[in-house]
């Protein structure tokens, strides 16, 4: 029974809360090196968050503003008898929040901030299709580079969606959500709704950043699904998503050369690379930036 609720009610969020359609490309920037990976293993990884966010005040800013909300709502949820529940929830349960999954998007092709961020000694930004990333996440789930049928699971649900950055329009997010939740109470649903508010926090950026236009790949794995990759004498969790749709089509089609101190052989390298890869017959155009900026030797 209780699978069957929270089945009906992974549409109904969807519906109400992940609503935007996505841009017609969806840009990602990373190292040459990174980029290879992504083509040669045909995967992108979300990262776990703990791991990846390069706001350290994000998760804060945004458990803040729920917390805020939630005591603004007090009463309401007294009733209810879920105020301490919720208010648990969002505080505590790092183990949980440990391995939610994050991979980022831009609406940007070409953003200076960006290019010295994520690319400090060259690198290129992705443009994915925007149709062919919602339908390959809304089709299936990847594990262990199958897919699933099981994609309504609340578990296994995939979500994409742009970041909330104004904090007017932070604090309205919430309460719609707080108001869904209350709609739908029933005790046997409270770790279901939980994950929502959690997830949905993952939208919430600090208004500084806004200029990088940022939509975001958020899943919650099964930890044993979760691979592992070294970084600075770290290991960190990730999980993959095919870059190969069920079409078989593949769902980059473009590619921006970034800042280099040359642009044009590696804008040469990379067409010969791409010629003999799996994605050449859908890639529209590789491109090079007009930005003048010189990354780090």
């Amino acid at each position: 029974m209780m699978k069957k609720k929270i089945a009906n009610l992974v549409p109904e969020f969807r519906k109400q809360f992940i609503k935007e359609d996505l841009p017609v490309f969806l840009y990602h920037y990373t190292s040459i090196e990174a980029f290879k990976s992504i083509i040669d293993n045909g995967e992108i990884w979300a990262t776990a968050a703990n791991y990846l966010l390069n706001d350290p005040t994000e998760m804060t800013h945004a458990e803040k503003i729920v917390l805020e909300t939630l005591k603004e709502r007090k009463e309401r949820f007294k009733e209810e008898g879920l105020y301490e529940r919720f208010e648990n929830v969002i505080k505590g349960d790092n183990a949980l929040k440990q391995y939610v999954c994050v991979f980022s998007f831009t609406e940007e092709e070409d953003l200076l901030s960006q290019w010295r961020e994520y690319c400090p000694k060259g690198g290129v930004s992705i443009g994915f299709s925007g149709d062919k990333i919602k339908r390959n996440i809304g089709d299936a789930c990847i594990q262990d580079g199958t897919y699933v049928e099981n994609y309504n699971d609340y578990i296994r649900e995939a979500y994409i969606y742009k970041c909330i950055y104004e904090p007017k329009e932070q604090r309205q997010k919430i309460n719609e959500l707080f108001d869904f939740l209350l709609k739908h109470t029933d005790f046997q649903l409270y770790g279901f709704f939980s994950k929502m508010i959690q997830t949905f926090s993952y939208s919430f950026k600090h208004i500084s950043f806004k200029e990088e236009n940022e939509w975001r790949l958020v899943y919650w794995p099964d930890e044993n699904k979760l691979k592992y990759r070294v970084k600075d004498s770290i290991l960190i969790p990730y999980f993959p998503f095919l870059t190969i749709d069920h079409n078989k089509e593949s769902i980059i089609s473009k590619i921006m050369i970034g800042p280099s101190r040359n642009k044009e052989n590696l804008k040469n390298s990379i067409t010969s690379y791409l010629k003999n890869s799996r994605v050449s017959p859908f890639i529209e155009e590789v491109k090079i930036t007009d930005t003048p900026y010189q990354p780090r030797l």
